[in-house]
């Protein structure tokens, strides 16, 4: 932490947090990212600093017992340029706009900023909240449809395929991850001409375990799996959409971009993948998909999770792009 221009335990209706994050040559993660950080962790690096403003200004001091903070949207996520190895420091400004508090509960908005000395990397609006344990034990999710419903559980027309590591049948081709950022054991469903378009729809299946390792690197005493996982998942679950509609042909030694630079994203969260929970559905149907041929490939596609039969996660338009490496 750099800088905070407010006093601690003042819930200030506004403030700002300056701190930094070390991007580190020969991190894990840029072997999972085709030599970029994964979307994910560029995420968790601009909401983290957000917990620990949220915490430092106490405004949990309401809420009674046993605390959690989640977070519950983004709006305006906008990768500038990717994260590479040789970014060296980025300087995250979080700034706080408003709170509000109701029944025992305080939700806090900010505005963050990641940048280095070349100009902006990824900016974002995103609000999160203090939550009572039983409070996220009663949660209900998105709204749910018959229609969703019934989508989520038709029947699919080919066989399910597995991306586990080692053997999967998805699991070698380019860009499907492996190892810790692997959010994603199978393919149950796929529609070639599914979805509103009729551009093609796909279901993916997580089983989840106890003993995740993320679930041991979250908050203390707190284990979730992180909303940011979630995203990954929906991006993993794009990209094996992309391959099951035999769009990557033509395209040599592809590269991912995820998410494409410039392109908004926006998410809701009203869930939790807690250890206790049985398994996660992601669903994902394209809705544009601009083709070069040779050169690369553009989907703008909507996602949505399940967890245990509970709607959890949407994010209503983001895109992944496949290009020819240089």
């Amino acid at each position: 932490m750099l800088s905070v221009d407010v006093a601690p335990v003042s819930a200030p209706n506004e403030g700002t947090l300056v701190s930094t994050f070390e991007v580190e040559p020969d991190a894990w993660y840029f072997d999972e990212g085709q030599g970029h950080m994964p979307f994910a962790v560029i995420v968790e690096a601009l909401l983290q600093p957000c917990g620990w403003f949220a915490s430092y200004c106490n405004f949990f001091a309401d809420t009674e017992g046993d605390v959690a903070f989640r977070n519950l949207d983004g709006e305006n996520c906008i990768l500038h340029r990717p994260i590479k190895p040789d970014m060296g420091t980025l300087t995250l400004t979080t700034k706080l706009t408003r709170f509000a508090k109701a029944g025992g509960t305080s939700i806090v908005f900010f505005e963050v900023l990641c940048e280095n000395d070349d100009g902006p990397v990824m900016t974002l609006e995103t609000d999160f909240g203090f939550f009572s344990p039983q409070i996220l034990e009663d949660q209900r999710g998105l709204p749910m449809t018959e229609e969703m419903l019934a989508r989520r559980d038709a029947e699919s027309p080919v066989p399910e395929l597995s991306l586990l590591d080692g053997g999967g049948e998805l699991a070698h081709l380019p860009g499907m991850k492996s190892g810790m950022m692997r959010m994603l054991d199978k393919v149950t469903g796929f529609w070639n001409e599914g979805g509103e378009a009729g551009l093609g729809r796909i279901r993916t299946w997580q089983e989840i375990h106890y003993d995740a390792w993320y679930f041991k690197a979250h908050f203390f005493e707190d284990p979730v799996q992180p909303g940011s996982l979630g995203l990954e998942a929906l991006i993993q679950s794009a990209r094996a959409l992309v391959h099951m509609k035999g769009w990557l042909e033509g395209i040599d030694n592809p590269v991912w971009e995820h998410p494409v630079v410039g392109f908004p994203l926006s998410w809701k969260y009203r869930g939790q993948v807690v250890p206790k929970r049985n398994e996660v559905v992601t669903e994902v149907e394209a809705l544009k998909v601009d083709i070069v041929e040779g050169e690369s490939v553009t989907v703008e596609v909507f996602g949505t999770q399940w967890v245990d039969g509970l709607r959890i996660y949407e994010v209503p338009s983001f895109a992944v792009r496949v290009r020819a490496a240089d």
